[in-house]
């Protein structure tokens, strides 16, 4: 191949006729130039370029109303280990401010003086097993509950059945 000097004003176009040649799937809707394939480009890189997790940012992990504790603190020690330099105990506080207002786990850290994060999250293990203890108790008391209603409904409609052929012998 020979090296060819081409004007600056001809280059884009080049470029543009060059992309166009070489795409193996149809051209999308829109782009009719370089430039826009530049402009498209810059603007979906910018977005998908993540920028650096700083401590703080563990402060904006906050647990839902309806979010398990093991859920919540999956998410917070996945966010903790992405941040490099994060301290113990902005990451404590952090975590402290996260969790419902109310709950237990909240109410023990609060009153642990000098608490270290490897501490609340030993902490955490065991309000974690506590709730899911107490989620598989109330499954089970509601499968009982349903189970007897529903022998007490077979158990009702079997009377009415009696009553009504009882009825009908009577007559």
């Amino acid at each position: 191949m020979l090296p060819v000097s081409v004007p600056l004003e001809d280059l884009e176009a080049i470029k543009c006729k060059t992309f166009t040649q070489r795409l193996r799937a149809p051209l999308y809707d829109g782009l009719n130039a370089y430039q826009d394939l530049i402009v498209r480009f810059q603007t979906n890189f910018s977005i998908s370029v993540g920028t650096a997790k700083v401590d703080t940012d563990l402060m904006m992990i906050q647990q839902e109303l309806d979010e398990p504790l093991e859920k919540f603190i999956h998410r917070f020690s996945g966010e903790y280990v992405s941040i490099l330099k994060c301290t113990d105990s902005v990451a404590t506080k952090a975590l402290m401010q996260g969790l419902l207002h109310g709950s237990e786990l909240k109410k023990a850290i609060t009153v642990e003086l000098g608490l270290t994060l490897t501490r609340a999250f030993t902490m955490a293990r065991v309000y974690v097993a506590l709730e899911v203890k107490e989620r598989r108790h109330a499954e089970d008391v509601s499968r009982e509950t349903s189970a007897m209603e529903d022998s007490f409904l077979f158990e009702a409609k079997e009377r009415v059945l009696i009553a009504r052929l009882q009825r009908r012998t009577k007559t």
